[in-house]
């Protein structure tokens, strides 16, 4: 698809991967089109590494967020929120983009405000099925508006249903169902808790793949754990006498899906879509503290299809997640995968593409 009109942009997205890797997603498929996408983020979220290493021009601005920071955060909210509008109004002068595309997180609020103040389109992507904190003021001056699931909670009725972008590197895989279909021998899980990592599920999964393995199920076992316990994690699977691959963080995700039978992962908005587009049959430990409780709102989008499954984080985890484990054999990976093939989206960053193109108009 070709896009000569859109050569010059702004992107506003930080704070965690969910947030971060769609917007890159987005911007690379613009890159290969010959346009000029500058990202405005902050230097306290992972959008300044993936930038850096995209070779993304990347402007930073001094705001974050409030939620579960204490009542001086808020106090000071006005100020810095002062701060960084006038940071934002600076940079889009200068940059003169054509369009304004914000993905959620705090550092969207003020750019996405600076945009209609300079009268710039502005264009914002909400990743989850429960529509964030920054999107919903967002929303009411927005030019458009896209989702990346229908019936998005507290969405506007006209928002475009575009799907979440998903890089290129991955969208270009093959479906699931060819890898498991061909395969043979012990099954592969891929546990990924996201850029930091998940506790529970380091704690839980190295004893439930033990009890499935004292029960006669085996896995062979890829284990990203954040960087804070990558040591720790190694010793639990050490201690119950399981061989683990056990990496701080995982660059190539599209090396770690195709190795990968089954998924063991939190249900952020990017991992969701991410399995989606490969049809990857997936068990979700979805976050219970998540803000709106999203997590759980993301994973039905592949659970209700049958394509994944989800179990709830408690005192029981290891025990839960040990009996999934062990009603798991290569003939019912085949029929998840088969079932989560039936959702499988590739074209979400084309649908985006148009969408910010008609907010030009």
């Amino acid at each position: 698809m070709s896009i000569p009109a859109l050569e010059r942009l702004c992107i506003a997205s930080g704070g965690t991967g969910g947030h971060i890797f769609p917007a890159l997603a987005f911007a690379e498929r613009l890159r290969s089109e010959s346009a000029h996408p500058v990202w405005l983020g902050t230097n306290r979220g992972l959008e300044l590494r993936v930038t850096r290493a995209a070779g993304i021009p990347f402007h930073a601005l001094a705001f974050e967020g409030v939620r579960g920071r204490g009542l001086r955060a808020w106090v000071m909210l006005p100020l810095r929120l002062l701060h960084a509008l006038w940071q934002a109004l600076s940079i889009l002068r200068a940059e003169r983009p054509q369009v304004v595309v914000t993905f959620g997180g705090y550092v969207s609020f003020p750019v996405g405000l600076a945009a209609r103040l300079l009268g710039h389109p502005l264009v914002i992507h909400e990743q989850n099925a429960v529509m964030g904190s920054a999107n919903r003021w967002l929303a009411k001056i927005a030019n458009r508006v896209a989702v990346s699931f229908p019936q998005t909670r507290f969405a506007p009725a006209e928002s475009g249903v575009t799907g979440n972008p998903v890089r290129a590197s991955l969208t270009s895989l093959a479906p699931a169902s060819e890898r498991i279909q061909a395969r043979t021998g012990v099954p592969r899980v891929l546990v990924i808790g996201g850029s930091l990592g998940a506790r529970p599920l380091n704690e839980a999964m190295p004893q439930a793949l033990h009890s499935a393995l004292a029960s006669g199920v085996r896995w062979e076992i890829w284990h990203q754990t954040g960087p804070a316990e990558q040591g720790v994690t190694a010793q639990r699977y050490a201690d119950h006498h399981l061989t683990a691959r056990v990496d701080a963080f995982i660059e190539d995700m599209s090396e770690a899906y195709l190795w990968a039978d089954l998924v063991v992962c939190r249900a952020g908005a990017s991992t969701v879509t991410e399995l989606m587009a490969l049809g990857q049959p997936a068990l979700f430990v979805p976050l219970p503290h998540a803000i709106d409780d999203h997590q759980t709102a993301n994973a039905r989008a592949m659970t209700t299809s049958g394509g994944a499954r989800m179990v709830p984080q408690s005192e029981h985890l290891a025990g839960d997640l040990a009996r999934e484990l062990m009603a798991l054999d290569r003939a019912t990976l085949l029929d998840l995968a088969r079932l989560a093939e039936r959702q499988r989206d590739v074209h979400a960053c084309e649908r985006l593409v148009e969408l910010v193109k008609d907010a030009m108009t």
